[in-house]
């Protein structure tokens, strides 16, 4: 049981990341090759859109989350197959997966499970096209009559 509260406390390739680097503004999408988004607001993990891809390529995130007083990192991991990166709060910072293979991915967005919210936005890129998936709406909630 420790074993599993361990793995949850500390995500897959946190220790193991590689570290963006600073960056300036994304270029504007090609809504053939990527998408632009934002997070609104994360306490701890959010997962992206889908996309998918017929061929290996590149896959470039450029992305600059505000952080409050306190938290100063943040990661993000291609999956399936992609391993973490570190960004820093407060920049345009930037990475790039090489050589991905076919196949469906999002991105997972995690930092420490400190209680402070982070927020903001960026842009995925890959060398190869892209088929995005939307995310699904949230589930409503029944009104009382």
């Amino acid at each position: 049981m420790a074993g599993l509260a361990f793995a949850f406390l500390h995500a897959p390739g946190e220790e193991a990341a590689a570290v963006a680097t600073a960056s300036a503004p994304p270029p504007a999408p090609d809504p053939r090759y990527g998408f632009a988004t934002r997070i609104d607001r994360m306490a701890f993990r959010v997962i992206s859109r889908e996309w998918t891809q017929t061929s290996a390529g590149a896959i470039e995130l450029w992305w600059n989350n505000s952080c409050p007083d306190g938290t100063t990192t943040y990661w993000v991991a291609l999956r399936p197959a992609g391993a973490a990166a570190r960004f820093n709060c407060n920049s345009w910072q930037y990475h790039k997966w090489a050589s991905m293979p076919a196949g469906t991915y999002h991105l997972e967005f995690w930092k420490d499970h400190d209680g402070r919210s982070i927020r903001g936005s960026g842009t995925m890129q890959a060398s190869v096209p892209v088929t995005v998936r939307s995310k699904p709406a949230p589930a409503q909630s029944p009104t009382a009559g």
